[in-house]
């Protein structure tokens, strides 16, 4: 099988999707996959449990905790929790087999870039934020978690030359899909440059990717480019 260009942010489905007028805490069923060494798929069940209604009157979050994540103004963030009643994190072998089918997708990921390693409790937006025990919710995965955060929390950069490390990237690498990288910023001819961007890939690992990598159309535009947590 020929390796692929092909960056595989979310490959993730689910078995059963929650509705609109699912309450939060709904848990669903969800699976990843991950390539054995020598060839052979493994399939990776878990289950999530979702609190994507933010303005609902409830605060309570999983296992009964006060909701656990709210921008500066006091709106709740979408988000879903792994749910630990049913299995924790994945294992040691889990993790390999996740990182060689990603590696063997993707042509630019290899173990040299890959800083961090795969995990079902966050996503990009969470690794972004600096949590890893929640996913935030972007589209099309409970709509406006991460622009909560982005509207209320972060300023908006409009040229890449203002960049700082720490800022924060938000494209759509994939058609309705957002994703959200940490930047490293560079100089090249005097000039402040995006060197390389942190991100997670969906449950897959963390990587460190070249600029070229990652399509950079969202800079400038209103709704993707560069943003500065304040």
């Amino acid at each position: 099988m020929k390796k692929m260009n092909v960056i595989m942010f979310f490959l993730v489905l689910s078995a059963f999707c929650a509705t609109a007028d699912e309450p939060n805490g709904t848990v669903d069923d969800f699976f990843c996959t991950g390539l054995y060494e020598g060839g052979g798929i493994q399939t990776i069940f878990f289950k999530l449990a979702r609190y994507e209604i933010p303005d609902a009157d409830d605060d309570e979050c999983y296992n009964g905790a006060d909701w656990c994540i709210s921008t500066s103004t006091g709106r709740k963030v979408a988000h879903w929790h792994l749910d630990t009643s049913y299995r924790s994190d994945l294992t040691s072998e889990e993790k390999a087999n996740m990182n060689r089918l990603y590696e063997y997708m993707n042509s630019w990921a290899t173990s040299q870039n890959r800083i961090g390693y795969p995990s079902i409790a966050y996503n990009c937006h969470a690794y972004a934020w600096g949590r890893n025990d929640i996913l935030i919710l972007g589209t099309p995965y409970g709509g406006d978690g991460m622009e909560r955060l982005f509207a209320d929390d972060c300023e908006h950069i409009n040229s890449q030359q203002l960049c700082e490390t720490g800022d924060l990237f938000k494209h759509t690498p994939n058609p309705g899909i957002d994703h959200t990288s940490i930047i490293d910023a560079g100089t090249l001819n005097g000039v402040t440059v995006i060197d390389k961007f942190r991100g997670k890939m969906g449950f897959y690992g963390i990587y460190r990717l070249d600029r070229d990598t990652v399509f950079d159309d969202a800079l400038g535009s209103d709704n993707g480019g560069i943003f500065r947590k304040e």
